[in-house]
């Protein structure tokens, strides 16, 4: 018998990793979809016409119920679209509108993104940036342990 190794991902890398792949697939081949930069001050935003970039920000926790030895987790993320204009037919409001469409109607990692907001984050070099902060609701509870 030979043993075999099964590797579970993280759930905040997965969903990650789903609602890039999903936003890759459906957006148009000119935008740049990719995991926020570890080192975002190299980041040149500049070199793309429209970017998508996406990164955990955190998890709210609560009991699943009163007495019971487990928490309920709702991770968190956050979608930075740039793009260079603002409310033309190919500006930021339309794709604004089509990435909260993607990842609303398609369950991802088990579960359901829910938009938390939207909003304009700066406006520089010929970008505007704008951050849409969501949730994910369905992941695994966590285990309460003691010692």
């Amino acid at each position: 018998m030979t043993d075999v190794t099964v590797e579970r991902k993280n759930p905040i890398a997965l969903i990650e990793e789903e609602m890039l792949t999903l936003l890759k697939a459906e957006l148009d081949e000119d935008f740049y979809v990719d995991r926020y930069p570890d080192d975002p001050e190299s980041f040149d935003f500049t070199q793309f016409s429209k970017v998508v970039l996406i990164h955990y920000t955190g998890s709210d926790h609560s009991p699943v119920a009163v007495g019971n030895a487990a928490m309920r987790r709702v991770p968190q993320y956050a979608v930075h679209l740039a793009c260079r204009n603002l409310g033309r037919a190919d500006g930021s409001y339309e794709y604004l509108d089509r990435i909260i469409s993607i990842l609303q109607r398609q369950r991802i990692a088990g579960g359901r993104v829910h938009i938390l907001k939207d909003s304009l984050s700066s406006q520089s070099e010929g970008l505007w940036h704008w951050m849409i902060d969501v949730a994910h609701t369905g992941t695994p509870s966590l285990p309460i342990r003691t010692r």
